[in-house]
């Protein structure tokens, strides 16, 4: 039961934001604020204590170092082959305590994969730049900041940790599709609902679409692709469309399982909003986290009828791993 003596505040909050008193923890408050990728400190804000933010649904005590990167910025395009990235990070202790000597920034390309890329900066450095070695694959990557003591042992705060996306480009114009939210790491909770970005490139967003489908098996952003098309009058592969998300481990191999393979199990449609921007956001259902456990977040593109795009062989998809716990 909510305390009432809250009531009169949780009104006067804006409608992205909601707090709840926790009978079980006297000095603990949830609550939920959804904030873009890449937003200041300021926008929107979490009502939460000043010295606290919202995290993991929770206002959680944020006191202790503060890290955000400033380079590169969301969405950066490179090569493949650049030989590495370029990293600029702000670093400031908003409780008065000194950073510098022995503490550390570790820099990490790509935490959720098999093989990320990880580099130790000192604090009193604000740039770096991490070698990408033998390449990293066209398409989206994700570099983490995390504020590290001397000792190797990651500050807890949540503003300690920070992250951004940025795109290998491909030498073709294949559209793209890049999860912006959630990011490495993610927590979610049990019954609670979770917001989803995405942005897409060489692709538009639309809410009805004629749909020129690829022969299976054939790639037809390939330099030299000569792929048929499965209607008659079609002369090349449309890019409009939408996108699903999904919450299956065995994404995207069920999209060849039956008939309708995947498509009845998604848990949500990114369609088009005003504007029909590049960047579109969803809110899941809390009722599609039932159970705690580490599970695949996937978005794919979709035609206007939800077959996959461009086919089920090469459909253009991105995935994040997140972790679900009992609140």
């Amino acid at each position: 039961m909510r305390a009432s003596i809250l009531s009169g505040f949780i009104l006067s909050l804006s409608a992205c934001y909601t707090v709840e008193f926790d009978e079980q923890a006297s000095d603990a408050y949830y609550c939920q604020v959804f904030a873009p990728l890449g937003a200041s400190d300021d926008a929107p804000p979490t009502q939460c204590l000043e010295t606290h933010r919202c995290a993991e649904f929770r206002c959680a005590d944020d006191r202790g170092p503060h890290v955000a990167i400033s380079g590169p910025e969301l969405l950066t395009e490179f090569s493949a082959v650049d030989p590495g990235l370029g990293v600029s990070f702000d670093l400031t202790d908003l409780d008065g305590n000194p950073l510098g000597g022995s503490d550390r920034v570790l820099l990490t390309i790509d935490p959720h994969k098999p093989e990320p890329i990880s580099l130790l900066v000192a604090a009193g450095d604000d740039s770096a730049v991490l070698e990408f070695g033998s390449g990293l694959e066209p398409g989206p990557h994700r570099l983490v900041a995390e504020v590290q003591a001397d000792d190797g042992t990651p500050y807890t705060n949540p503003s300690a940790t920070s992250h951004t996306v940025f795109i290998i480009k491909d030498v073709t114009t294949r559209p793209r599709l890049a999860l912006l939210e959630p990011g490495p790491g993610h927590v979610h909770v049990v019954g609670q609902e979770l917001e989803v970005r995405i942005a897409v490139s060489n692709f538009q967003f639309a809410a009805t679409s004629s749909d020129c489908h690829v022969a299976e098996g054939c790639d037809p952003f390939t330099l030299d692709a000569t792929c048929s098309l499965a209607e008659m009058g079609c002369t090349e592969v449309n890019r409009t469309g939408h996108a699903h998300i999904y919450l299956r481990e065995d994404y995207p191999g069920c999209l060849t399982e039956g008939l309708l393979g995947c498509n009845d199990d998604y848990i949500g449609v990114l369609r088009p909003t005003e504007g029909n921007a590049d960047v579109l956001s969803l809110m899941i259902e809390a009722d599609n986290f039932p159970e705690a456990g580490t599970f695949t977040l996937s978005a794919a593109l979709q035609y206007g009828n939800h077959a996959a795009y461009p086919n089920k062989t090469f459909v253009v998809f991105d995935q994040m791993p997140i972790t679900i716990i009992e609140r």
